[in-house]
């Protein structure tokens, strides 16, 4: 690390950014070389379906010089190489839909090869899936003497960001003060933390249950910077009170949930969530199904329909989502016992998965992992259905109605009508134990 801050060519700024830059988020992170398929599997993930404009999924990327490019593909190649690390950056100018990203991103690894002082192998796509286009980088993490890539702290920390956004700001002009007006007014009716957010967030510095926000925009000059942004404040709170996030007191004063970030951060993860259902997944069997996070520390034994994998956007862990038999949607991200199952190519889209939790004989928690096969055929399968209707009658549920549409309903009529066979069994034993 320190050979390169070294041989860091040209300034970039340290600490913060000039006043009247462009802005522009930067997301920095880097796997590492364990699992086989692993860099293949964030190489379809960037690819994905909707995802990206007018292009075919194997040909979504671009890189320095191509225009087409398998990411999967070329990622394979890297992690079959013996690469140490893959870093992925995520780029998110504030106004991305005004400018050419993909010139914008070659631009930036150009600017990223002189500050490091060699060449870099990358392959990128950019997504238009968001409120924000926005590019994501693969970076082989190798340079151009064969050794492992190491990027300073403080260039990650600030100098790519101050690197884009001085390429946004010799592109756009100076961020004026009607771009500050415009990126906030955007901001006042998303479903996820924003910039006003954070506003907001400061009048808790105690991290009380709920705290007290007051905005007037009356007690500002009208038509002034703080007078508007004002507004889009006392905006942005009626936004979260209509979400059940505030409460409007009267008199330009809100009662503000303690916890209201972290539930818009909920949400947004949602989103994303439902993008990738949308993207590639299987259809939910029923819109009112409810979304559950579960924890390996939470399951006992859990079954249902697999509805896609994916791979959430800012901490690039990858996860599974489950139809659950019990009437929820079951996000959890993946262990290396599901990951192991993927590799062996089980647990696809529309396949039914039997979770369950074991412990070796020191008392170590581990899940097994089952594919039963194609969900729909699942439905004719007695031998399955007898046995979990048999389950169920050992816990006392003797009847399983139809409450939801789709798979899910049809499985729960298959339990039902063996559950029903059973109740008849169980009678007719006992119709002929009193007749003796």
């Amino acid at each position: 690390m320190r050979g390169y801050r070294k041989k860091m060519s040209g300034t970039y700024s340290r600490s913060g950014r000039a006043p009247l830059s462009q802005r522009c988020a930067v997301r920095v992170t880097y796997t590492r070389n364990k699992n086989a398929g692993q860099w293949r599997a964030h190489g379809h993930y960037l690819a994905r379906e909707r995802a990206t404009e007018k292009r075919e999924k194997k040909a979504a990327g671009f890189s320095r010089s191509e225009r087409s490019v398998d990411i999967a593909q070329r990622l394979d190649e890297w992690q079959k190489a013996g690469d140490e690390r893959l870093f992925k950056i995520i780029v998110s100018p504030e106004f991305g839909d005004r400018i050419d990203l993909e010139n914008h991103t070659r631009e930036l690894m150009t600017r990223m090869e002189r500050d490091l002082q060699t060449e870099l192998e990358w392959v990128a796509v950019i997504h238009y899936n968001t409120e924000h286009p926005h590019a994501h980088i693969a970076l082989r993490g190798v340079d151009q003497r064969g050794k492992s890539l190491r990027l300073p702290r403080e260039y990650v920390k600030s100098g790519i960001r101050s690197r884009a956004e001085d390429l946004l700001t010799k592109e756009l002009g100076h961020r004026t003060i009607d771009d500050a007006i415009e990126a906030q007014r955007r901001e006042v009716d998303q479903l996820r933390f924003t910039s006003l957010d954070r506003m907001i967030q400061r009048q808790n510095p105690a991290q009380a249950d709920s705290f007290i926000v007051r905005c007037d925009p009356a007690q500002s000059r009208a038509g002034s910077f703080s007078g508007i942004q004002q507004q889009h404040l006392a905006a942005r709170l009626s936004k979260l009170e209509h979400m059940d996030l505030a409460e409007n007191l009267g008199e330009c004063i809100w009662r503000v949930r303690g916890d209201f970030a972290e539930v818009l951060r909920m949400i947004d993860r949602t989103k994303d969530r439902q993008r990738v259902l949308a993207a590639h997944g299987a259809l939910l069997s029923d819109e009112r199904l409810p979304f559950a996070v579960t924890s390996f520390r939470d399951i006992t034994r859990l079954q249902g329909r697999v509805l896609a994998h994916g791979q959430e956007e800012y901490s690039d862990r990858m996860y599974l989502m489950i139809e659950g038999v019990d009437g929820k949607v079951h996000f959890l991200y993946q262990t290396d016992e599901i990951q192991k199952a993927r590799r062996q190519e089980q647990l696809r889209v529309n396949s039914f998965a039997r979770i369950e939790k074991q412990f070796s004989e020191e008392g170590r928690p581990s899940l097994r992992v089952e594919d039963l096969g194609d969900a729909s055929e699942l439905l004719q399968n007695n031998a399955y259905l007898r046995n979990e209707a048999l389950a169920l009658t050992q816990q006392g549920v003797s009847q399983v109605e139809r409450t939801w549409t789709g798979w899910l309903g049809q499985y729960q009529e298959a339990i039902g009508a063996h559950l029903s066979k059973a109740r008849q069994r169980e009678h007719g034993v006992r119709g002929r134990g009193l007749a003796r």
